[in-house]
């Protein structure tokens, strides 16, 4: 969690939208722009969303383990799929985030 955290800031620094802390076990952002603290589904969903990009930094800058994500993403039947997309970068991710239980989780599981 404290990884996913000093990933989140150090992403944040290109647009100082938020700041984030761990609190209760949980990751939550602080909002400059509201200046109030979003909840953690509101934190999970602005990690995991296309727009803050934050996905698409992780992919272009390499801080995703490909081998652990490989071993955490273990529906065999699409693991072909997804070595083809893998190129395609953080839209696979989005996708695969978008339908996990515990996004935030299995993110977390995949970083370099």
């Amino acid at each position: 969690m404290e990884k996913l955290k000093d990933l989140l800031n150090e992403y944040s620094k290109k647009n100082q939208e938020y700041s984030w802390e761990i609190e209760w076990n949980d990751i939550i952002a602080y909002s400059h722009f509201w200046e109030w603290y979003e909840t953690i589904r509101v934190s999970e969903s602005i990690i995991i969303s296309k727009w803050y990009e934050f996905v698409k930094w992780l992919v272009e800058n390499d801080k995703i383990d490909e081998i652990k994500f490989e071993d955490e993403y273990t529906d065999k039947q699409t693991l072909k799929d997804v070595y083809i997309a893998w190129a395609k970068g953080d839209e696979l991710l989005l996708m695969i985030l978008s339908i996990q239980d515990e996004p935030i989780q299995f993110l977390i599981s995949i970083l370099e």
